[in-house]
């Protein structure tokens, strides 16, 4: 008799269980912990229309933060001291993959523009833009610049 009583029992659990796995949870946040009570993953709104999910290291560190701004969706890839890496956006402008060095400096950024043509920019330590390379209509574009920003050589189809 203890053992019907017991499987019914697990079976009405069982049951109330799966109704329940139907119903919608809300919140303004969701915080995913590990065994140690760290926190591995947050769900959010970084603002009032901002959705923010970012991924955390074992040692609390954020390394992957995806977000959409408005019309653009951006992913950011950090490296273990909370500096970005790589940062990957998609908009209705323009679509680009920036990487940037240890100093938090974008280095290089490929995309394509509100024009559909592919271009890739290289920049020094300094930040400034010293090659860019475009593909337009015509054909490709090709600048450098020196350190000053000076034009050092244009070419163009």
């Amino acid at each position: 008799m203890k053992r019907l009583l017991l499987v019914v029992l697990l079976i009405a659990a069982f049951q109330v269980s799966a109704q329940q796995s139907d119903r919608v949870v809300r919140a303004s946040a969701f915080i995913l912990e590990d065994e140690q009570g760290e926190k591995r993953a947050v769900l959010r709104l970084a603002t009032k229309h901002t959705p923010e999910l970012v991924l955390y290291d074992e040692n609390g560190n954020s390394r992957i933060s995806f977000l959409m701004i408005a019309d653009e969706t951006w992913l950011k890839l950090e490296d273990g001291k909370g500096k970005r890496s790589i940062t990957l956006s998609a908009g209705r402008h323009e679509t680009a993959l920036q990487i940037f060095d240890e100093k938090d400096k974008v280095r290089a950024d490929i995309g394509v523009g509100e024009n559909n043509w592919p271009m890739l920019r290289l920049f020094d330590g300094n930040g400034k833009v010293r090659l860019v390379l475009i593909v337009g209509d015509e054909g490709p574009g090709l600048v450098l610049t020196d350190e000053n920003g000076k034009l050092k050589f244009f070419s163009t189809p």
